[in-house]
């Protein structure tokens, strides 16, 4: 877009931002008068979701410039719509919708130029956004698929050994899964295997070492065992003290060897999901 179609954006803006309140929720009572399914979708006020969208919209107008700063705040955009359930066949909808709300607000300075110079940066944008919708889609579909098959992973460990106090296993990728036969430790142990998991990453890349590739953390009551399965996961089992250690040290390295199986198999969906 040339230099002198963004300032003719820009100005146009002025118009907009200075009631952004009512722009905001002008768009949302449009956008719902029309499509009435994805009201469901917007948990919030709509005010202040209005609010937000005009946030984000008067950050990408100001920065039309700079294409980079643009498209992350576009980017970013497009991540909370995942969030909302917002579908990809919604985008022209919304599209429709802004250019309406534009159109409303500016009244008689709206002109048929603008229309056509809005329309364009919207479907450049939303371009960046349908991709970026797309990939965080592909990710959160994946995630959900490796939480699956490290339950799997969970299910095998305490049915071989199930004296087990409790397991848990935590990725890099967001995916923490976990088993445990009392209540007091269920809210503890995977949030302590992900710090381990997190700490022990920084460490070595501080000291520039290797992984600390197994972690005892013994006490009166129960033992801990973690395990690190390269720099993506952890897997950690808590166990009675009386409990023979050659056991544990079984469980823990055979489970991570699996573990280890399937975050490999992630990274390759990952991959080719892009």
């Amino acid at each position: 877009m040339a230099p002198e179609e963004i300032k003719l954006i820009q100005k146009s803006w002025l118009h907009v931002i200075d009631k952004a309140d009512e722009a905001g929720l002008l768009f949302y009572r449009r956008l719902f008068d029309v499509e009435p399914k994805v009201r469901p979708l917007f948990k919030v006020d709509i005010e202040k979701q209005g609010r937000k969208l005009m946030d984000v919209l008067n950050w990408i107008v100001l920065n039309l410039q700079d294409v980079d700063t643009a498209l992350d705040a576009a980017r970013e955009l497009a991540r909370r719509h995942v969030k909302y359930g917002v579908k990809v066949e919604h985008y022209p909808l919304i599209g429709h919708t802004l250019i309406w709300t534009l159109r409303k607000m500016m009244g008689s300075e709206w002109t048929r130029q603008l229309e056509q110079l809005w329309t364009a940066a919207y479907e450049a944008l939303s371009q960046i956004m349908v991709e970026e919708h797309k990939k965080v889609q592909s990710f959160e579909y994946l995630t959900r698929y490796l939480e699956q098959e490290l339950s799997e992973v969970i299910n095998g460990v305490v049915d071989a050994f199930p004296e087990l106090v409790g397991i848990a296993i935590s990725t890099t990728q967001g995916a923490t899964v976990s088993r445990c036969s009392a209540e007091l430790y269920s809210n503890i142990i995977g949030s302590v295997v992900s710090s381990a998991l997190g700490h022990a990453h920084r460490l070595c890349e501080t000291a520039d070492v290797g992984l600390l590739e197994e972690i005892k953390i013994t006490g009166n009551q129960l033992h801990l065992y973690v395990c690190q399965v390269d720099r993506d996961a952890a897997i950690g089992i808590l166990y009675p003290p009386q409990t023979t250690e050659g056991i544990i040290t079984l469980l823990i390295r055979s489970a991570a060897q699996k573990v280890k199986a399937l975050i490999s198999t992630f990274r390759l969906k990952e991959i080719n999901s892009r």
